[in-house]
């Protein structure tokens, strides 16, 4: 997950101290890079620290906020604005949106606004960042190729093989176009045709599994480039089978898609054993073959949740004899042995802690599927070493404990902001898991246990302190908008709160 920094402008100390704790505890993926008490001090630190947010109030000394924004839009315009205004500021805050302001804070900040708001942001430079390698992937992938001061015009056609040996390319190894190995180089152009070394490149890929070659449409016929094609397969070492994508008439400034294309298809159109050649421009969809339902992934469940191991492994062996009889692709392999391990996980608390490792594991198993009964034995061995991490969590025991520690946690912080997302953050744990616990135990979700906790402490401050009024009960529960807790209120009791404390008032 990228990490985004954001420069604070504020003059007073309170107000600095809660927007730091709310970016700390609140808004994961964000650090403070640097804090300003006025916009002259907020100027000079964002020119040297360029960061991706500054969010600056709008009344300072020296230099206010509006000045502020102004001068850093010029001299660092990447920098993504906020203000914090009071009512009383807000139509001269507005001034700002000329220089690009994308969001006002009204005081005091409301918590769940700044998430969002960042949210979006972290989503907004998320896709610039990802614009911005893909861009980089394009001057990378066309620079080898103009070293050679072989392809001088952007016009130019060319031929275009991606050959992939054995399993499928990693998802955590993106290295891209590179040098083949010099012994491969080495005899592929001396087993070249007199003449046709100046044609033709040969390319290691994104990995030692993956090779592209490349010739002058102009200078090499089709027939005899799939001739070289085959020369170059004769030569790959430690292959079980390999999947080629071939491209003709290719134009110099379409290089990079039609390289994407070849990728795609490869991942799309692999089996274990077959060794084919596709044309690019064949469709890449996977097949629809079906081999397991919901009935088969509820027996999944049902095995993991008694501990039924072994027929647990027969299960997923069974899915492995259909594979290999139905020649599904790997790519459709992978996704469906993923959806079993995410059914197994989801009823161990650890599975947060160990979803990278299962993520990475599947990742390796399926790179170098050499053929069914190996990837069988790589699944078969990643699966028992799963499950031997979690063999000694006693499943019945945990669920309770984690049951009260969750209640605890709510019941201790009703005035804060709860959700799904944050206790799954906090405890370390899926939230299919979370409602699971409390569906068991309680026999309701946990959005309905955290709203029929808040109304019950709402109605015990009520009883106790029947002067304190209605909207700051409503935030002392957790909620910030008192037309909104009215309406949760008489959904839960069947009566508004006030006339809820007038009756109980006439009572007394």
């Amino acid at each position: 997950m990228n990490e985004y920094t954001i420069l604070i402008a504020e003059d007073e100390p309170a107000a600095q101290k809660h927007l730091m704790q709310i970016i700390k505890l609140k808004c994961s993926g964000f650090r403070i890079c640097g804090i300003a008490e006025d916009g002259q001090q907020a100027l000079k630190m964002a020119i040297d620290l360029s960061p991706d947010v500054l969010i600056s109030d709008i009344v300072m000394p020296v230099m206010d906020g509006l000045d502020l924004i102004r001068q850093i839009s010029k001299a660092v315009p990447k920098t993504r604005k906020i203000i914090v205004t009071g009512h009383q500021e807000f139509e001269y805050a507005k001034k700002a949106l000329v220089y690009g302001v994308i969001e006002y804070l009204l005081k005091p900040i409301n918590i769940g606004k700044l998430q969002q708001i960042l949210t979006n942001i972290a989503e907004q430079l998320d896709q610039q960042y990802y614009e911005y390698s893909k861009q980089e992937f394009r001057k990378m992938l066309s620079q080898p190729i103009t070293l050679s001061g072989a392809l001088s015009s952007e016009g130019e056609l060319l031929i275009l093989a991606v050959i992939r040996k054995n399993g499928l390319h990693p998802k955590y190894i993106d290295h891209l176009v590179h040098d083949a190995d010099p012994p491969i180089e080495k005899n592929f152009f001396s087993a070249l045709a007199l003449g046709e070394a100046e044609h033709i490149w040969l390319f290691g890929g994104r990995d030692s599994c993956e090779y592209i070659l490349l010739a002058r449409y102009a200078c090499i016929e089709l027939q005899r480039f799939k001739v070289i094609v085959d020369m170059v397969l004769a030569m790959i070492p430690d292959s079980s089978y390999t999947t080629t994508v071939l491209s003709n008439r290719v134009p110099c400034h379409a290089l990079q898609k039609i390289l994407a294309d070849s990728y795609q298809i490869i991942r799309r159109k692999t089996v274990i054993g077959q060794s084919v050649v596709y044309s690019c421009f064949i469709q890449s969809d996977l097949p629809d073959i079906r081999f397991f339902d919901s009935s088969f992934l509820s027996r999944i469940e049902y095995m993991t949740q008694y501990e039924n191991y072994q027929g647990l492994k027969e299960k997923i062996h069974g899915y492995f004899v259909h594979a290999e009889h139905s020649h599904l692709p790997l790519l459709q392999m992978y996704i469906d042995i993923s959806r079993i391990f995410d059914r197994i996980m989801d009823f161990f608390p650890e599975r947060m802690t160990l979803n990278l490792e299962l993520e990475i594991g599947l990742d390796k198993c399926f790179s170098r599927a050499l053929n069914f009964t190996e990837l069988w034995q790589d699944i078969d061995q990643l699966l028992m070493h799963m499950l031997g991490n979690l063999k000694c969590v006693d499943f019945h025991c945990e669920k309770k404990s984690s049951y009260q520690k969750i209640k605890q946690y709510i019941n201790e912080h009703l005035a804060d902001e709860l959700s799904v997302s944050l206790l799954c953050m906090h405890f370390a744990i899926s939230s299919s898991y979370l409602n699971k616990l409390f569906r068991k135990s309680d026999e309701q979700s946990v959005v309905e246990y955290i709203r029929k906790q808040r109304i019950d402490r709402s109605i015990s401050l009520m009883t106790e302190c029947p002067d304190i009024p209605l909207k700051d009960i409503a935030k002392m529960v957790g909620y910030d908008d008192p037309c909104y807790f009215s309406r949760i209120f008489k959904q839960e009791k069947n009566v508004s709160p006030r006339k809820y404390l007038c009756d109980m008032t006439d009572l007394l």
